[in-house]
């Protein structure tokens, strides 16, 4: 059923993808269709026409970000804010249209916004090689709204530099706006798009007039809230965190602190803006269908195609001259290597001179008959470096940032025990037995189901060393069997991973429950079970053990998995079912289980993502702290070194953490913690208690910290880093200026950690 309506949803996704609309000047809505827009990328240009009665004088196409990034960070600004992304013009051209992708306006009731043209005074590659995120400068202020002005105003170029003279006004007054109505730009209403892609498209000649840009030029898509009441009226666009092209942003009130860093800041994202163009002068060749090379452990050469193809917009002489393939290795060696051509202006380059563990980056130069030079965007390629004896496998996750981080512990994370858990990341795609065989043990992550199954090569893996181990978890990894089929001797699943039949999404009744926990129970006497329900008794007595994908993932539903195992000894946790096979059924089945081959390999699988089990109502993390299945296995596995807390430093007292409130908040949290004189806390057993004598009785040795992280792990605000005596505290965390999303705090006191979640909805 799950997978019926995943189909429906695409079905539609598919039917209204790219559906945007362009404003005349009568206020006539015309569609155009996303999917013809051409796709523009560091200075490189594919001619393919919307469908439209535009008057053009050449060709005409798009200028774009699509193939730069992964458009799904909704970034917030606020009233006076101003949204800033550039482009570079490939060709003499006209603009027809610019257009922007509005994906919430949750937080105003007033979200009109007013889009201008303008002229930068730098160059592209300057643009795009300024580190973010930096704080650039403002303009002097005439308004009481704040010191600080996103463009030259009466008072001329008196650019404040924040760059500490790196940069200089990246605006000049007499000739920076290239297109506007009445000084201002034209206000229109945000309105929310069904997808990143969508474009909510303006008209240049509403006002009368077309920008006319010459090849080379440098100019950007303006966008500026109109709100007046700063801080407030939060509107979200698509943007991309992993783009070589920087968006700015102008903080009215300030990124942090109004006094001190208003003004306009360079971002590590990049806004989903978009122009039309009408392409009046020759461009340089056009470039597709460039192969992405795949990480990969072989040194052999790698072979680089791409099609090439020149037309003149002008009618004069067109087509390709040369075509290089340029290189270069860890950042020092350059190579340049003449591509040949065959049929279809396909064109092919190698790439060889490079050696284990190398970088390289590399792109496409295509020169037209007329001396016209387009240069592709810059790919990555590396040779995977294999380094440890451990390899955690992310298949559908990024290598690093949140959730992937997060599974062993990051840093002091962990509560009373330092983990040093040396291992490699892979999220490259499919594994290869030239990779594996570098490795004795194998993590494999699949979250909300695998890309790729790696059944037989993990079996081979395994049956040629017997000290070879292997943790598979995620749920949906079961789905590629079917429903309802048993698995017999000779199945991976069954000699593998000891489960002998499944039951798929068992949170789900057939109508709902797919976006509800779903209540665990550890098995007390079992391996890892056993130390699961010790601390659960520990910490949370009065909670409940529950798998919560939806709030600790933040994007992903709970079809959790269940099976019947072959030896019921070895199950570890059962998960309280809503529905089998759709239907209205309330059992408990296994969910993770650990298991011996008859080659002597340890394996353990589960049918959920670890790092999602919590606790309700305290939400005490318990799939992120030392009990958790996967931390556990690094012991039983021998896959990591234990270095105990220094005993010579004093024991902590007892902290407790509150959940904040009110959560979800906009834009204030309270949190609440307490402090108490107690040895019983971290682990530390009543019988140690005279072995710490009065070091308890003085504890100052270590500040109390209380800090917020973004959903990445990077720090947002301190919120407390100081001696404090014991009691019960409150701080209030104002996120004013921070965006709608997930975060988390970490109380800390010497060895003491504790992380709770919250979410930030404006």
């Amino acid at each position: 059923m799950k997978k019926f309506l995943f189909l429906i949803n695409l079905l539609f996704l598919q039917i209204s993808f790219g559906q945007t609309h362009i404003v005349k000047p009568n206020g006539e809505i015309v569609k155009i269709d996303k999917k013809n827009l051409g796709k523009y990328s560091n200075g490189f240009l594919q001619n393919k026409k919307p469908d439209q009665n535009f008057e053009t004088q050449g060709i005409l196409d798009s200028l774009n970000y699509l193939d730069d990034g992964n458009y799904t960070t909704n970034f917030g600004f606020f009233s006076q804010d101003v949204m800033l992304q550039y482009f570079v013009a490939p060709a003499d051209l006209i603009i027809k249209a610019a257009g922007f992708s509005t994906i919430d306006d949750a937080g105003s009731s007033y979200s009109t916004v007013s889009l201008r043209l303008i002229k930068l005074n730098y160059s592209f590659e300057e643009l795009t090689n300024i580190s973010s995120p930096k704080y650039m400068g403002y303009f002097p202020s005439n308004d009481t709204l704040g010191i600080a002005d996103p463009f030259p105003n009466s008072s001329g170029d008196n650019w404040i530099d924040k760059s500490n003279g790196n940069y200089s006004a990246p605006l000049t007054f007499e000739n920076f706006d290239l297109w506007n109505v009445e000084g201002s730009g034209v206000s229109v209403l945000a309105e929310n798009q069904d997808t990143e892609y969508d474009f909510q498209w303006i008209e240049m000649n509403r006002s009368g007039t077309e920008p006319e840009i010459k090849k080379g030029e440098v100019f950007a898509v303006a966008i500026s809230h109109d709100g007046i009441n700063l801080d407030e009226e939060r509107i979200g666009f698509y943007a991309s965190a992993n783009s070589i092209n920087p968006g700015w942003k102008f903080y009215k009130n300030g990124r942090f602190d109004p006094d001190q860093d208003a003004g306009w800041w360079v971002r590590e994202y990049t806004w989903d803006f978009a122009v039309i163009v009408d392409l009046i002068g020759d461009s340089g060749p056009e470039i597709t269908n460039i192969t992405e090379l795949p990480t990969t452990v072989s040194i052999k050469p790698r072979t680089v195609q791409a099609t090439v193809i020149d037309t003149n917009a002008t009618g004069g002489p067109h087509g390709v001259s040369e075509v290089l393939l340029k290189y270069i290795v860890n950042e020092q060696a350059s190579y340049s290597e003449i591509m040949t051509t065959s049929a279809d202006s396909l064109y092919e380059g190698i790439i060889s001179n490079f050696g284990e563990c190398d970088y390289i980056q590399y792109w496409i130069e295509a020169t037209d008959v007329q001396g016209n030079v387009t240069k592709s965007k810059v790919y990555d390629h590396y040779i995977y470096c294999p380094q440890t004896s451990n390899l955690v496998v992310f298949d559908g996750q990024p290598v690093n940032g949140y959730p992937s981080s997060y599974y062993f512990g990051v840093g002091d994370f962990i509560d009373s025990t330092v983990y040093d858990f040396p291992h490699d990341v892979w999220a490259y795609g499919q594994l290869t037995e030239e990779l594996l065989n570098n490795y004795g043990n194998v993590f494999e992550i699949v979250t909300d189901g695998p890309e790729y199954y790696h059944k037989e090569l993990i079996r081979n893996w395994l049956d040629a060393d017997s000290n070879r181990n292997y943790f598979l978890a995620g749920q949906e990894w079961l789905l590629e069997e079917g429903f309802g089929q048993p698995f017999q001797k000779g199945n991976f699943e069954y000699d593998i991973l000891g489960i002998k039949d499944f039951y798929s999404d068992v949170s789900y009744t057939g109508l709902s429950g797919h976006k509800q926990s779903s209540k665990l129970f550890p098995v007390d006497s079992s391996m890892f079970g056993a130390v699961i329900t010790e601390d659960f008794l520990a910490n949370t007595p009065n909670d409940t053990l529950i798998y919560d994908p939806v709030n600790i993932l933040g994007n992903i539903n709970n079809w959790i998995d269940a099976f019947e195992p072959v030896n019921s000894e070895n199950v570890d946790m059962y998960v309280e079912t809503r529905g089998i096979f759709s239907t209205l059924i309330i059992d408990t089945l296994a969910c993770a289980i650990h298991n011996i081959t008859e080659n002597g390999n340890k394996v353990v699988f589960l049918s959920f993502d670890p790092l999602s089990i919590t606790s309700s109502p305290q939400n005490f993390w318990y799939g992120f702290s030392e009990s958790s299945i996967q931390t556990q296995t690094l012991a039983w596995f021998d896959a990591q070194n234990i270095t105990e807390v220094n005993e010579e430093l004093p024991a902590p007292v007892k902290l407790e953490l509150s959940q904040n409130y009110p959560n979800p908040f906009n834009p204030a949290t309270a949190i609440k913690y307490s402090i108490h004189n107690s040895v019983i806390a971290n682990g530390l057993k009543q019988s140690e208690e005279s072995k710490w004598g009065n070091k308890l009785s003085g504890n100052d040795n270590f500040n109390v910290k209380l800090i917020v992280y973004d959903i990445l792990g990077r720090e947002v605000k301190t919120l407390v880093n100081e001696k404090q005596k014991p009691g019960n505290y409150e701080v209030i965390f104002n996120a004013t200026n921070i965006s709608s999303g997930v975060y988390f705090y970490k109380l800390s006191y010497g060895s003491f950690i504790q992380t709770k979640k919250m979410i930030l909805l404006k």
